[in-house]
């Protein structure tokens, strides 16, 4: 589903990312976008799109989804042990 998703996301946003040498001008695109707005949110809202419609249509089985989610945020221990 990742490289299916990396296919829309660079057909429906023409994404043409130059190359940079300085991570910030990255962010500064990715988040500010530029004159063809290929913003963070136009990526995010792809994304969203296509999982919602595979939600619905039955092809991402939803709870299995969210499970795997939970999982990976947990692995990657991001906010110190807060659970106690």
């Amino acid at each position: 589903m990742a490289e299916e998703l990396s296919q829309k996301i660079e057909k429906d946003n023409d994404l043409n990312l130059p190359e940079v040498s300085d991570p910030s001008q990255l962010f500064g695109m990715l988040f500010g976008g530029n004159d063809k707005t290929n913003s963070l949110n136009n990526i995010m809202s792809t994304v969203c799109s296509e999982l919602d419609t595979k939600i619905k249509d039955g092809s991402v089985n939803q709870n299995q989804l969210l499970q795997e989610a939970q999982q990976l945020l947990g692995g990657l221990n991001m906010f110190g042990n807060l659970k106690k």
